[in-house]
């Protein structure tokens, strides 16, 4: 996975860690959902996109993930919960990137937090600078992502709706048990009729890849799956998924 790596904004972590503050887990000592210090997360969070002019000091999935994780952690942008808040950002940057991680177990992950939020005193670290730590954990990401890239998501209708507005879509109201769908001018695609049940409708991912491909905005098209990423849902997925580990790093 070396090309195309998309970073997530500030605006998304931001996202992230609200979705995490309005689930239970905020009622575990996780501090408020916005920063304490906005300036430390917006230098954190642009770690990556380091570099010199067109030169990305990290241009694999591994390296931005690392450097992501590490600056969230280590960071203290927020008043509690930065270990917890740089785990779940760093599974949603994968999942943003069409990837996920495997092979880890809780325990894996905890000291893999524990260390990074404690770097200048861990072991697992001979060099305890910011670029050897986030060297060390990259190649820990390396044997353990998964690139799932091929493929389409499924997702909510009003989710889909939405991703279809931001790229120039009109939109119509819903008439009856459909939503009118015009292209944009620059598509080279046709109106499609979206089937509407309401915005918490799931969509299958190949009733989403056929409306996609007539309104020409598929992956052939050169429209990138990360333009109909899923935030939200995806961030209450993985706390659910890790919530044992996370309860751990409540009380780390």
């Amino acid at each position: 996975m070396t090309k195309g790596v998309i970073p997530l904004t500030l605006d998304e972590v931001i996202r992230v860690r609200k979705s995490m503050f309005e689930m239970k887990i905020g009622s575990r000592e996780f501090g408020n959902d916005l920063p304490l210090y906005p300036e430390k997360l917006q230098s954190a969070v642009a770690r990556q996109v380091a570099g010199y002019g067109d030169f990305l000091k990290y241009r694999k999935l591994e390296g931005v993930a690392a450097t992501l994780f590490f600056g969230l952690a280590c960071s203290h942008s927020f008043d509690n919960g930065n270990k917890r808040t740089a785990l779940v950002s760093t599974l949603v940057l994968l999942e943003k990137n069409r990837a996920s991680l495997g092979e880890a177990t809780e325990d894996d992950l905890y000291l893999l937090a524990t260390d990074v939020a404690n770097h200048k005193q861990a072991t697992r670290f001979p060099k305890v600078d910011p670029d050897s730590v986030v060297d060390e954990v990259a190649r820990w990401f390396r044997p353990r992502i998964r690139d799932s890239r091929a493929g389409y998501r499924p997702m909510k209708t009003g989710d889909f709706l939405k991703s279809l507005k931001a790229l120039g879509c009109d939109i119509s109201s819903p008439d009856r048990s459909w939503v009118r769908v015009t292209p944009p001018e620059s598509s080279e695609g046709r109106v499609a009729k979206v089937a509407y049940g309401g915005d918490g409708r799931e969509l299958s991912a190949d009733y989403i890849r056929g409306i996609r491909q007539q309104l020409g905005l598929s992956l052939a098209d050169g429209v990138d799956e990360a333009a109909f990423f899923d935030l939200e849902p995806a961030v209450d997925r993985f706390v659910n998924e890790y919530r044992s580990v996370l309860d751990r790093l409540a009380d780390a």
